[in-house]
This record gives structure tokens, sequence and C-alpha cells, in this order.
């Protein structure tokens, strides 16, 4: 069987090759991965997106918190090369924690109350998922690092 192409959705990409049965397609999504160098604001457009910051002492500044809106960020200085902080909008907090070996960190999910990637104890590769819940704010769902209110 000839190798086909099937051209879908921007940002989605299909497998295909010699005997693939068409009757069944598994489309998959690939994440918008953007290099910030800079103070950065985020949009709604913007979710589903990885954000890689390797630039220090950032402000990443997210929008007012939509349900399902999410981001992932990712530190990708050296180590001990960047104090990273996430700020929400001003009627929103974050909540969740971030596990750490021998302790949990819990944000006050207090509005306004911006969070950071300590700067000393920051590994490449740390990072936080933050999704939003269209009420409260933004709900951290995974994340590696010492981060703190």
């Amino acid at each position: 069987m000839p190798k086909v192409t099937v051209t879908g959705a921007k940002g989605l990409v299909q497998s295909t090759g010699s005997g693939v049965d068409l009757t069944e397609t598994t489309l998959v999504a690939r994440p918008k991965v953007t290099t910030v160098s800079a103070n950065t604001t985020l949009t709604q457009a913007d979710s589903g997106g990885v954000f890689l910051v390797g630039t220090d002492a950032l402000t990443i500044t997210l929008p007012a918190t939509v349900a399902g809106v999410d981001y992932t960020i990712v530190n990708t200085m050296a180590d001990a090369g960047n104090l990273l902080t996430i700020s929400p909008n001003a009627s929103d907090g974050i909540h969740g924690t971030a596990t750490l070996a021998a302790t949990v960190v819990q944000f006050s999910g207090t509005d306004d109350a911006d969070i950071s990637l300590t700067k000393a104890t920051g590994f490449t590769g740390n990072f936080i998922r933050l999704v939003g819940d269209g009420s409260v704010g933004w709900m951290v769902v995974g994340s590696s690092g010492i981060w703190a209110n």
C-alpha cells in the first residue's frame, strides 16, 4: 500500500505509512512552543502552549482565568541561574501545591499573589503547569522545582 499523507487542522499531525488502515485515524495535537526572553503577558489564545524561559528575572503574567485554559512554563536557564515569577490577574489566585522531596509547598490562593521559581535552587527543566478554573483562578496540575509565594 502506498504512503498516504493527510493534512488536518493547524498543529495536528497524522502518522501514516505503508499498510495503514485509514478507517481509524489518530490525530496528535502538538503544543505550541514559545521561547520567552522578556516579561510576557499570556492570552487565552496561548492556551496549551509551552513557554521556555531562559532569561533571568522575568515575569509571566496570566490573564483572567478561563475554564480549561492551560499553560506550561519551563525554566531553560542553567542551574541556579534563573528567578522566574508567575503573576496571576489581580482578581485570581494560584491554588495547589508543589511537591518536593522533603516538603510540600502550598500556594496561598490569594488574589494577585505571585509565585516564583527560586533562583538558587532552580534547575534546568523545572516547570509548572497551570489550568484555569474560570472562577477563583489557576490550579497547579504539575510542577517540578522549588516554587514559592
